[in-house]
């Protein structure tokens, strides 16, 4: 029996039960009975002469450790580094507290110590964060948690793009009928030789433009908010006749499917000339077209 220990006893108010462990791995300590009170647990040092407080930690369900029994129950604690542990009571005020401490050699509890508790309370794979992520242009984030082992993370830091404000980072459109998910249309049918679609920052998609002049005419896209300055953008639109118009149609295979941005506003023209801006015949051309 070298490879195991056991000790009983019944405490009534201030007794002890103690059993030597000095070759032991694991103590568990039983307590059963009628009572009210609380018991104390304590480790005899290797000196053989001083008696250190020890907590407990509850068996089966488990938990966090207690430094006092008030109940019955199942605890564990290691039994290395000291050569004996008693179950003192402090007091037991009503009816006995049975106890049974059994140590075996097999390995059933380990202890862990750490100075800062909150470097122990985290979730696999997690980094310890107080404050939820906020990620910058290219960055990878790894799930992070609070020091009580919460994951911090939400789904606004989760599904976060690169560029959310303007647009650059998009995932699969969503087809709903609202006009916050759908483009806007400005037309002229014969109305209009420039017009400013749009007098802030604006994202063109497509653009479909018609020409009844048997000359060539040119459709033109502005950085602005009404002038037609500088020309960012300039497309040919061919020869055509009041019967068979010709036509010039821009879309996702120019512009992208994120559109072209447009800093200042989005203003559209059409010229007799390529790059420069002169005005043509409102009456022979129809345009419509799409933007942010």
């Amino acid at each position: 029996m070298g490879d195991r220990n056991v000790a009983n006893g019944s405490i009534t108010s201030t007794q002890t039960v103690t059993m030597s462990d000095d070759t032991l791995s694991t103590v568990r300590i039983i307590v059963t009975g009628t009572w009210t009170g609380t018991l104390n647990v304590r480790v005899l040092a290797p000196d053989g002469t001083t008696w250190i407080p020890e907590s407990v930690y509850p068996y089966g369900p488990g938990g966090s450790p207690v430094s006092s029994i008030m109940a019955n129950g199942q605890w564990e604690i290691t039994g290395a580094g000291h050569v004996a542990v008693q179950v003192i009571g402090n007091t037991v005020l009503t009816g006995t507290a049975v106890v049974s401490i059994n140590g075996g050699v097999g390995v059933a509890a380990v202890g862990i110590r750490q100075s800062t508790a909150s470097n122990l309370n985290v979730q696999a794979n997690t980094v310890y964060n107080a404050s939820p992520p906020s990620p910058a242009n290219g960055a990878t984030v790894p799930l992070q948690s609070d020091a009580s082992g919460n994951l911090k993370n939400t789904m606004a830091t989760l599904l976060w793009s690169e560029d959310a404000t303007n647009s650059t980072g998009k995932s699969t459109n969503k087809v709903v009928v609202a006009s916050t998910y759908t483009p806007t249309l400005d037309m002229s049918f014969g109305t209009a030789v420039t017009h400013n679609s749009k007098a802030t920052a604006a994202v063109l998609f497509g653009a479909d433009v018609t020409n009844v002049n048997a000359a060539v005419r040119y459709f033109q896209i502005f950085n602005s908010t009404g002038g037609t300055g500088t020309v960012i953008m300039s497309f040919p639109i061919p020869a055509g006749t009041s019967t068979a118009p010709s036509r010039l149609t821009l879309g996702p295979a120019l512009f992208g499917s994120n559109g072209v941005y447009l800093s200042t506003g989005l203003t559209w023209g059409i010229s007799t000339t390529n790059a420069t801006y002169t005005g043509a015949t409102a009456a022979e051309h129809n345009v419509n077209l799409l933007y942010y």
